[in-house]
């Protein structure tokens, strides 16, 4: 009898493949891990409100110092009403970021329960534990801020409130940056949990924009920063050369902090397919 034609060519499904990330035959999650990865989820779900809170918070930030630059390059009249715009806007950027930072820390107590394959639990301990240094960086942060210059005695004592004052300033600037790099490790290791779960839910294109999110993030944060400080030094920026400096360094944390919504919605939407309409008891 003859023999029906053959496809020459594999179908485009058999065709694509990623050497680090090698396609994987779709399974079922095992009945053993479900109630961990219904956890998983719900840390995902508080995790993309914490990531957009930051996001909301620095692009706050962002409008303020864009009107801090109108006022001071035309100052008209009193600006009474532009100044209690500042205040409210600071305290809506404040409010949002210490709402994302604590729901961070929030999130990743439910992402410890994550299947241990690829080294998920011990990725999830390293953000939970720079989440926890974040926030005590914040509160030495603050606290070295709200320090009043006066002594017990409500009298000012001469030269000292001043020397006082730039030791604060100069140990304020120091625990901004280890808060810079505190975040930006936990960023970098939140990419890498993001990649190992995706990998063990056999997702081989979401792990490849996680790891995109994890090449990109230390990239653009260490980079911009590193540009920020040499211009600084090379020069007295201008105020043109000062907005694209700002613009560049939280433009850049802001779309780090969007693609890595992206990626934590798509691994939502693979969970919610998998996962049964109901936890097991």
């Amino acid at each position: 009898a003859p023999v029906g034609p053959v496809s020459a060519r594999p179908p485009v499904e058999e065709q694509e493949g990623d050497l680090a990330f090698p396609r994987e035959p779709e399974v079922d999650i095992p009945t053993a891990d479900v109630s961990a990865w219904f956890g998983v989820r719900t840390g995902l779900k508080v995790q993309v409100v914490a990531h957009a809170a930051l996001a909301g918070g620095l692009s706050l930030l962002l409008l303020l110092f864009l009107i801090a630059l109108a006022v001071e390059s035309s100052r008209r009249g009193s600006g009474a009403d532009i100044g209690t715009f500042e205040m409210i806007l600071t305290l809506l950027a404040g409010l949002a970021l210490l709402t994302g930072w604590i729901l961070n820390s929030v999130a990743g107590c439910f992402l410890l329960g994550t299947p241990s394959r690829r080294s998920a639990r011990g990725l999830s301990v390293g953000v939970l534990l720079m989440n926890t240094l974040i926030l005590l960086q914040l509160a030495q942060v603050g606290r070295l801020l709200l320090v009043g210059d006066l002594d017990p005695g409500g009298r000012t004592a001469g030269i000292v409130p001043a020397l006082d004052r730039r030791g604060r300033e100069a140990a304020s600037l120091a625990a901004s940056g280890f808060f810079f790099f505190f975040e930006v490790t936990r960023l970098t290791l939140m990419a890498l949990l993001l990649r190992a779960m995706c990998l063990n839910l056999r997702q081989a294109r979401l792990g490849a924009n996680a790891q995109l999110l994890v090449l990109l993030t230390p990239s653009i944060m260490l980079g911009t920063l590193a540009l920020t400080f040499l211009v600084m030094i090379a020069t007295t920026p201008g105020v043109a050369v000062r907005t694209i400096l700002v613009f560049l360094f939280l433009g850049g944390w802001i779309g780090v902090l969007v693609f890595g919504v992206i990626v934590m919605l798509g691994l939502k939407q693979k969970l919610d397919r998998k996962l049964p309409s109901t936890e097991p008891a």
